[in-house]
């Protein structure tokens, strides 16, 4: 108590001070140091969060891309009905499906070392070129290896199938037996049987001339002069003052016709005829051999 006593004593005797208003020092101090020191604090933690957003959603975009492609199957099967498709690869490559047909592709290509189709049914296909990447077609037993572009694959029967090549080339080969193999380039067209391949192009008929076979043979004058007698059925006969020796030998064919034989006669002997319109009669008025 004697302490307390002591310095309110002394207080009293203090000189020189000033009073202070304390409200106003607190609201001074408030405005310069707490307000925007606080102000400060509240901007950078919204921004932090706002980038934090923005960072995550980046993060979850990508992650849903890798969980996608992750959860997608490598190959998709598609099949049709009662009507035809057209199915385009992820490689820009178009197949054609048939009706009550189907095939299985890759939907992506990653880890594979060469791009391969199977058909059930028929199908047709225009192929993207890839050197790196080669593209298989597989149909029961056969195996198609794309040289070219355009091609069609289809069943000829339960057991057997068609491939026609349309553009480029391409390679049929046996599943089970590679050894077995064909070529197609345009417009080949084979039939993959159990026993192999059987060409289904028609084949090219080079056309050669028949021979020239001459069956003149020497003949009397008058034999000639009975075949034409008995060949126009007796609508030739001879003048009472026809020129004409039996016994003279020219060559002719007998075998021809007798108006063609008539023609040669007439440019390689001295033939002569006369019609006569009233009976309608062809009259020899010579025939002799050219000397």
């Amino acid at each position: 108590m004697k302490n307390f006593e002591t310095a309110y004593n002394e207080a009293l005797n203090l000189q020189g001070y000033k009073k202070v208003n304390t409200d106003l020092a607190w609201q001074k101090f408030k405005k310069e140091q707490i307000e925007p020191t606080t102000s400060a604090k509240v901007f950078s933690l919204k921004s932090f969060m706002r980038w934090s957003s923005v960072a995550a959603g980046v993060a979850l975009f990508f992650t849903s891309l890798y969980i996608n492609h992750e959860s997608t199957p490598q190959f998709a099967t598609y099949s049709t009905g009662d009507y035809q498709a057209q199915v385009t690869l992820v490689d820009g490559s178009v197949i054609k499906v048939d009706k009550n047909s189907s095939i299985t592709f890759p939907n992506f290509y990653d880890d594979l070392t060469r791009r391969e189709v199977t058909v059930s049914g028929n199908a047709s296909f225009d192929v993207a070129s890839n050197k790196n990447l080669p593209f298989t077609v597989e149909k029961k037993g056969l195996r198609v290896d794309v040289l070219g572009t355009e091609f069609t694959v289809s069943d000829a029967d339960s057991e057997n199938i068609t491939i026609e090549n349309h553009e480029g080339s391409v390679k049929a080969s046996d599943k089970l037996d590679p050894s077995i193999s064909v070529i197609l380039e345009v417009g080949d067209k084979f039939l993959f049987t159990p026993e192999g391949f059987v060409d289904l192009n028609e084949p090219v008929i080079v056309e050669t001339p028949a021979p020239i076979i001459s069956h003149k043979k020497a003949h009397s004058v008058y034999k000639v002069y009975e075949h034409l007698v008995e060949e126009s059925r007796g609508q030739i006969g001879i003048s009472y003052e026809v020129k004409m020796n039996p016994q003279d030998v020219i060559d002719a064919d007998l075998t021809q016709d007798i108006n063609t034989l008539i023609q040669e006669l007439q440019e390689s002997c001295n033939l002569v005829l006369e019609y006569n319109p009233v009976t309608k009669m062809v009259t020899i008025n010579e025939f002799t051999a050219k000397k």
